[in-house]
């Protein structure tokens, strides 16, 4: 079937080029604009900004990361198109750049221009690092990770204060994709069973789906109004909830954004159930709310003495067990709300729990 066309542009394209895996156009305009699209979609996923005067002519490398544009004033400059940021300026010409091409192994950029010179430039004695530095930062505010049904890879998907999410592959122990849209520190991630796609929720309130495959962005949730405190994927990848620190509440189908679900209640701690019926949430203080995820009515409220801390729930669905400033954990019914067990004899404050699977 035939792809969905690319919105028409209000000035000429004078140059365009395909990357090499097939998952995005780059695209100039007579005006200097130059835009990056997802092929598969038609959609736009960012212009490249900091251009001064017409481009020329564009090259992508063969690893689908980096770009080189040549332009009108004699320079080339490097972008990566990922995150369209610049990451090199090459100056050498005297006269317009005609052409640019990147060696098979992307090491090498050669550009012609009128000045009737071809320069040879290597990317490895550069100053900055184009693969952004394959280390975790040293801000890192959230971590999870999953499988790829398609292959049975393991991937983690981290966030940072500076804004930016990495997916990594846990067989390679190699960065797959950086990850950069938000404009503020990332709060929480998520990412799908399946292993399709991920989620990132940031202070700058606006959560974003991120494709597993080429790490673009797929869609960008914006109906909250303040900082992103929780995120999580349904069991059946079909719907994302979001919470703010406002205590609002949103479910989402995870495909086209449209809003299912939109409450108010507790947020800054939340938990769903497997089956996908239920939530429980709290503001971390002594009591967290159950309710059902379909209507967003409350159902039980279950308390602690102390602020909750933590919350976990048993793959069956069946329980929810919460740990405590007080010292203690308590099961409860998920269903109902109806308290079963107290765990007391930590000697301090309760931070984390889960819950084992035993087949007994």
């Amino acid at each position: 079937s035939p792809l969905p066309p690319l919105p028409i542009l209000v000035t000429p394209v004078v140059s365009m080029v395909l990357s090499k895996n097939n998952s995005f156009l780059v695209s100039g305009c007579e005006n200097g604009d130059i835009h990056v699209w997802a092929l598969t979609t038609g959609s736009l996923v960012h212009q490249l900004l900091g251009i001064k005067g017409k481009v020329t002519c564009v090259a992508i490398a063969n690893d689908s990361v980096f770009a080189a544009l040549g332009c009108e004033n004699g320079s080339i400059l490097v972008f990566n198109i990922r995150t369209k940021v610049l990451m090199h300026t090459l100056q050498g010409h005297q006269a317009p750049v005609t052409d640019v091409a990147i060696s098979h192994d992307d090491h090498f950029i050669l550009s012609a221009a009128e000045d009737d010179t071809v320069h040879v430039w290597n990317l490895d004695k550069m100053p900055v690092d184009r693969e952004e530095t394959d280390s975790i930062s040293k801000s890192i505010t959230c971590i999870t990770v999953g499988t790829v049904e398609r292959d049975g890879s393991s991937i983690a998907l981290s966030g940072g204060k500076d804004g930016s999410c990495k997916l990594w592959s846990m067989d390679t122990y190699k960065m797959l994709h950086h990850l950069q849209d938000h404009v503020k520190a990332i709060t929480c991630v998520a990412l799908s069973s399946n292993g399709t796609f991920a989620v990132s929720g940031s202070e700058d309130s606006t959560v974003k789906v991120w494709s597993v495959d080429n790490g673009l962005v797929v869609l960008s949730f914006v109906e909250h109004s303040a900082p992103i405190a929780y995120v999580t994927v349904t069991s059946d990848d079909t719907r994302i909830l979001s919470a703010d620190i406002k205590n609002s509440l949103k479910l989402w189908q995870a495909e086209s954004g449209n809003i299912l679900l939109s409450c108010t209640g507790p947020s800054l701690l939340v938990a769903v159930t497997p089956d996908n019926q239920k939530a429980v949430s709290g503001d971390r203080d002594n009591i967290m709310k159950i309710w059902t995820l379909s209507d967003g009515k409350v159902v039980q409220s279950i308390k602690h003495v102390d602020s909750i801390s933590c919350i976990a729930i048993s793959l069956d669905s069946q329980l929810c067990v919460t740990g405590s400033h007080d010292m203690s954990l308590k099961v409860w019914e998920a269903k109902t709300g109806k308290l079963t067990q107290i765990l007391a004899g930590h000697d301090d404050v309760v931070t984390c729990v889960q819950v084992a699977e035993l087949k007994q």
